[in-house]
């Protein structure tokens, strides 16, 4: 499995998404939806380095929001755990940055938005 899908997997068991609302690596048509893109990253003696963009689309601006919220703090609030395990591996997760709104889409979806960068052992 790749790390997004990994990822998207942790969501799922812990009840922050459901499997039809989360995507990889493209957005479709749906008015909600969360969309984690592989966007970067770098090898490392220990495993490897990806940089994770992930994104909530909504045709209502406050559950975008919230739906952003409650992604960044199942995934890199918590400071007093160091790293979580996710299929197996233990994986360190540090935000770039707070979610934020990025836009207002063609579809009239609100856009919020916040980069990870992961680190897990091969």
């Amino acid at each position: 499995m790749s790390i997004t899908s990994d990822i998207r997997q942790y969501l799922i068991d812990n009840s922050i998404l459901s499997a039809d609302e989360c995507k990889l690596n493209i957005a479709d048509t749906s008015d909600e939806q969360v969309v984690l893109w592989l966007n970067g990253g770098e090898p490392v003696d220990f495993g490897i380095k990806p940089t994770i963009q992930i994104q909530v689309y909504s045709l209502d601006i406050i559950n975008a929001e919230n739906k952003i919220n409650s992604i960044f703090n199942a995934l890199v609030a918590d400071d007093t755990v160091k790293y979580k395990l996710i299929n197996n591996k233990k994986t360190w997760i540090t935000a770039q940055q707070q979610p934020y709104f990025l836009e207002k889409d063609s579809q009239n979806r609100f856009i919020w938005v916040f980069n990870i960068t992961v680190i897990t052992n091969r």
